[in-house]
This record gives C-alpha cells, sequence and structure tokens, in this order.
C-alpha cells in the first residue's frame, strides 16, 4: 500500500473555547463599540447630550476613550501651526530651528512622518507642558553644540481660523486666517 491511499489522522486542534467565553468576548466587544459610536456621534444628532460624557468618563480609566476626535463637521478643527526655537549663548551666534509646516508638505512626507506632525501637535497642549520642556532641553543638546550656557525659546507658531459671527463655513476664499505666536517653554542656561 502506497502512502498516497493511506489514511492521515487529523492535526490534534487546540481546546475548543467555552462557549460562554466565546459570548462573553462577543458582548464586550459590541460593547465597546457601542461606547465609541456614542462618544463620536455629533452631539446635535444625541437625544440627550450627556450620554457622550458619561460614557467617555467611563472609558477614560480604561484607556479606551477615543479623546478629543474632531472628526465630524460643520465645525472641524483646523491645523496650520508649525514649531520654531531659538537658542542662544553667549559665545555663540543664535541658532533657529523650525519643524516642518505641515501645510506646506506634501501627501507622502505627511504619511510616512504622521507621528512627528502628531507629536509637534501635542507639544502645542497646555497639559503637555512639561513634554515641551524637555523638547527644548533636547534642541539645546542637538543644535547648541552642547553648551548647557545656552538659553531656548519654544514657540508654537500657526494660523487660526476666525469663525464668521453669523457661524457656518464660508466659502474658501473668503476664509479669514489669524497670525499667532505663543511661547512653549524657556530654557535657561544652566549655572
Amino acid at each position: 500500500m502506497d502512502s498516497a491511499s493511506t489514511p492521515r489522522a487529523a492535526a490534534p486542534a487546540g481546546p475548543a473555547m467555552p462557549r460562554g467565553r466565546r459570548r462573553l468576548i462577543r458582548s464586550f466587544v459590541i460593547l465597546l463599540v457601542t461606547a465609541w459610536v456614542l462618544t463620536t456621534t455629533p452631539r446635535t444628532l444625541m437625544p440627550f447630550e450627556q450620554i457622550p460624557v458619561f460614557v467617555t468618563a467611563w472609558l477614560r480609566p480604561w484607556g479606551l476613550s477615543t479623546g478629543p476626535w474632531g472628526m465630524f463637521a460643520p465645525a472641524p478643527r483646523v491645523n496650520n501651526s508649525w514649531l520654531t526655537a531659538t537658542v542662544e549663548s553667549d559665545a555663540l551666534p543664535p541658532v533657529q530651528w523650525a519643524s516642518t509646516d505641515w501645510h506646506d508638505a506634501g501627501t507622502a512626507e505627511k504619511f510616512y512622518r504622521f507621528r512627528h506632525l502628531n507629536y509637534d501637535k501635542a507639544l502645542t497642549h497646555p497639559v503637555n507642558a512639561a513634554a515641551a520642556e524637555d523638547f527644548a532641553r533636547y534642541l539645546r543638546r542637538t543644535l547648541s553644540e552642547a553648551s548647557p550656557q545656552s538659553r531656548v525659546t519654544l514657540t508654537a507658531n500657526g494660523l487660526r481660523y476666525v469663525e464668521p459671527i453669523d457661524g457656518g463655513i464660508p466659502p474658501r476664499d473668503e476664509i479669514t486666517w489669524m497670525l499667532y505666536s505663543e511661547p512653549l517653554a524657556t530654557i535657561e542656561p544652566e549655572p
């Protein structure tokens, strides 16, 4: 008898998942997706405005909240910002640094460096002041020939969309932009 005609024994399958456990996992996934839908649905479509607030407060401690995800129009958040830094010391001329201007960056660069875009944007939030100071110290080490006697000023610059008084979104050529510059961190020379 040749080996082609002999029946083969089936490979032993792993232990089967108990039916109750499978139902528990499916129920959890359905509950989580429902919670995410409730937190990302525009507030104007919700019958009670407190539902997304309650659900978000419940998801946040577990690390499952989607956060401030400005996905839906008619009030999208427009981010046209960039970071600049000036490193000054008595011995050397000032050194200027600027992050990528994401408004002018191409689609391929944004796709390839999207983590940089997110990091730059996160540094501008007041809750991340400590991270902005750490980033300013990093710039001092890398831009000023490792001189601890350098002063670093990290600034967020950009254009903010000015919403019209009557609301709504105006045509593209009628949009008003306001230039801003906000200091994020200043690192003084070390003694």
